[in-house]
């Protein structure tokens, strides 16, 4: 006796071109690729100073916007591209859009007027100095 399965709905069933859709995003499905996640983060604590590295490839420094406000840094980005290619009597217009923003609440011994940025081979350098403590001071009643 030989025991075969029974599928009562074989038609309906997914084949390849299901199967494979639905492994895509919908970026690689429409022919682009979408920025749809966050960049990653490392935030150091160094003598005197932290350090946020923002890991941002293919942007540029004028791409990026840095603000303070209410003790909370916002580090964002926004980039626009427009590909054109004519080719004959066609024009292929594709546009592409991505961003991002993160933010995070400022320690309190931090000097918000002093924070620095730079932008290097794909990844956004945020530079957050401490206030300089005071020594303590020593006083000696005779």
């Amino acid at each position: 006796m030989t025991v075969t399965k029974y599928y009562p709905f074989k038609p309906f069933q997914t084949d390849s071109f299901f199967d494979e859709l639905a492994g895509r995003s919908l970026g690689e499905f429409f022919g682009t690729q979408w920025v749809t996640t966050q960049p990653s983060v490392n935030i150091i604590e160094e003598e005197g100073r932290y350090v946020i590295e923002v890991a941002a490839p293919g942007l540029s420094k004028e791409d990026f916007t840095v603000a303070i406000e209410d003790h909370r840094l916002t580090i964002s980005a926004h980039l626009n591209e427009e590909n054109n290619q004519t080719t004959g009597k066609f024009t292929k217009k594709e546009f592409s859009y991505s961003s991002f923003s993160r933010s995070f609440r400022l320690a309190k011994d931090v000097d918000q007027e002093a924070i620095d940025a730079k932008y290097d081979r794909g990844v956004l350098h945020v530079m957050i100095p401490k206030v300089a403590k005071e020594a303590p001071k020593t006083i000696i009643i005779e």
